[in-house]
Order: structure tokens, then sequence, then C-alpha cells
């Protein structure tokens, strides 16, 4: 086996793609009307089921079994749609403020990729299962491409107890004063919608800020390559006359299965951005998830749980905005308090895990 895999990878660096064929074979021909309507890697999933036909005299026959499966379409939709992960079976007809009215289709009917593009997914496609397995089966060059390489997996990991939003509140205080105090209210996995508050009543005095917390448990990721928190947007604003920002930083939780008022003050120097800062207006959209990339992937804690703070960047960077006039910066997203997961906030984290070597006995298909 050892001296075959050393044989194909001279054949492969001196520029010889055409693989031996085994015994004199050749590789299967499939019939056009079997062949699969996308590339295997679109493929979604795939079941056996019997194959009916209708007699005239309005009977059935069982003709035994064949493959079904469902796949992503190259047909690009607009519109909006509730995600969750990379799928939906959602989609948004009408917004008024914070209420929407959704059209539910009952499974996924849509997929998303990594460009944010959106496309149809159909089900139901037929083809005979020895065509099916013909087409997608693992190939020579497949596997030691595999061998070589590494197997890249994404991952969605939704928070419990350890979301929500922690705050500090004064009718009348210093900045510098209630930015560092104790905190005086914690609600954990809310289904009151906030993040991050800065809010003045004016005279130069600072009332509230909030700050929100997110964690999960991320324990077993390979080599991490890319990371996004994802979030449900219901609002944001900002009316001082400074533009303003989300900033997302490495977090500390006492407890990671919820949260407490001392976890205001905990956060307080937990600063240092993990990702690119996100302007209030002009980077969020209501009513749909906004998926917000990692810069910094020593962020994700693959031994435990990796805990974010979203907090403002006025706060971050400890430089009050004007507070001479009423004025506020708010953002407001769904925590896991809502029954489910669809509006739930998850860090999406793809990583790769080194591939297995090829079996001694391993099957091995020339094509």
């Amino acid at each position: 086996m050892k001296k075959l895999l050393i044989i194909i990878c001279l054949l492969l660096l001196s520029g010889c793609t055409k693989l031996p064929e085994v015994g004199g074979g050749a590789t299967n021909i499939i019939a056009d009307n079997l062949k699969l309507k996308v590339s295997k890697d679109k493929i979604l999933e795939s079941r056996n089921i019997n194959w009916k036909v209708k007699n005239l005299d309005g009977s059935f026959k069982n003709k035994g079994l064949i493959k079904s499966y469902d796949y992503i379409t190259d047909k690009k939709v607009d519109g909006k749609f509730i995600f969750h992960g990379k799928f939906s079976g959602r989609k948004i007809v009408e917004e008024k403020g914070n209420e929407i009215t959704e059209f539910n289709y009952g499974c996924d009917e849509f997929y998303k990729d990594v460009n944010g593009d959106i496309y149809e997914i159909e089900h139901g496609a037929t083809t005979t299962i020895e065509a099916f397995n013909e087409q997608t089966k693992i190939t020579l060059l497949n596997k030691i491409k595999q061998f070589f390489g590494r197997k890249a997996l994404a991952t969605d990991y939704y928070s419990s107890g350890g979301n929500g939003w922690v705050g500090g509140y004064n009718s009348v205080s210093p900045w510098a004063t209630l930015r560092a105090a104790n905190g005086n209210y914690a609600v954990a996995a809310p289904t009151e919608d906030w993040v991050i508050d800065i809010y003045t009543t004016g005279s130069g005095n600072i009332t509230n800020i909030i700050r929100g917390l997110f964690s999960a448990d991320t324990s077993g990721a390979g080599t991490i390559t890319a990371a996004s928190l994802n979030v449900y947007v219901t609002n944001h604003t900002n009316t001082f006359p400074e533009t303003s920002y989300l900033r997302i930083a490495t977090g500390t939780l006492g407890n990671t299965a919820s949260i407490s008022e001392a976890d205001y003050q905990n956060n307080v120097n937990n600063n240092t951005a993990v990702a690119t800062d996100v302007e209030t207006v002009g980077g969020l959209t209501n009513s749909q998830y906004n998926s917000i990339p990692l810069t910094n992937l020593e962020a994700i804690n693959k031994t435990g749980f990796t805990v974010l703070v979203l907090k403002s960047k006025f706060d971050a960077d400890n430089s009050p905005p004007t507070l001479t006039n009423s004025a506020r910066q708010d953002i407001q997203i769904r925590f896991s308090g809502y029954t489910g997961t669809n509006y739930d906030p998850y860090l999406s984290v793809t990583y790769t895990l080194p591939s297995t070597a090829l079996p001694d006995d391993g099957p091995i298909i020339f094509n």
C-alpha cells in the first residue's frame, strides 16, 4: 500500500494527472437522466425511498428502491430571512418597527454561503442508488488529498444561561464613577432585547451603562481558521453627535451558566477588540442576524468556554461622548430566553482536524 502511494505521488508531482486503471476496467458511464443535478459537495441529504409507479387501473406498483436527495441550487434569491446557522425556512415578508411578519415554509428552503449569498434548496431529486453511489464515491485522488490535507469542520455554538446583559445605573453620576462602579442589575437569558446602552439626561453626567455578555462551550475545536459572532438585532440607535460603535472583547464570567451584577465591574477592563468595531447605525441591520467576523481567533477557547463582552466603544476606550444634552446609544439583540434557538446569539467556528492516514486494507477507487 505504501509503495502504491509513493508511486502515485511521484506521478502527480511529475505532472501526470491521469491515474492508471485497475484491472483494465474503465470508469462507469452514467446515463444523462441519472446524473446528479449538482456536484456532490452541494448535496445536503439523501435517503432511499420506494419507487412507486401508477398503473392504468389506478393501483400502484412498487418497482424497488431509488435514491432521493436534497441539494443547493444555483438559483440566487433576494430578501430577508431568519437563519439558523446557514439554513432558513422562514422569510420576512413585512416589517413594522420591531414587529415582523414572516412566512414559514416548514422546512429549510434557503442556504447562505460564506459570502452571504442566498440560494434556493431543491428537495426530492431522484436517481438510482447505483448511480448515486457511483457519483458520490471517494476517488483515489480525493483520498490522497485527505491524506495530505486537513478536514474543515464548521460548528455553531449556542449559549445557554451565560448570556444576557449587566448594567450600572444612577440617575446622576460622573462618567468615571459609573463606568467603574459595581453593577446594580443583571439579566441572564432575557426575553427583553438589549446588549449595550449609553444614556445621559444631560448636564455632563451619565445615567446608564449596559454591557452584553455571551458564553459558549467551544472545547474540542482543532486549528481554527475562521469565527464569527452572530446576533439577531431588533433595534439600534445613536443620538450622540459622535459616531458610536459596538466593541467585542474577550470577557469574564464568574459562572458560565449565568451572569451576575459582579460581572459588570469584572468586565470594565476587558476592552481589547477581537473583531473590527461595528458602527451602530451604519453597520447593523434590524430584524435579521448580523454576522461579525472575529479578527483575533485566539479569543476562542478550545479547552472550555469562550466568553465575549459586547460594549460601547465609548465605554471600552473610556472616552465619553458629549454628555451636555440628553442622548443615547443603544443596540438591542435577542438572547436565549426566547423559546427555541431561532433568534439566539451563536458563535460560528470553522476549524480543521488532522486527516486520518489511508488504511492498508481500505478500498481504492480509480477515476
